[in-house]
């Protein structure tokens, strides 16, 4: 079973960027 951190984290690390630039 590979860590799923691996993909969630890009995911979330990208999502937030784009919130950051939307709220901001």
């Amino acid at each position: 079973m590979k860590r799923p951190f691996m993909i969630i984290l890009p995911v979330v690390g990208a999502l937030g960027a784009f919130g950051l630039q939307i709220m901001g």
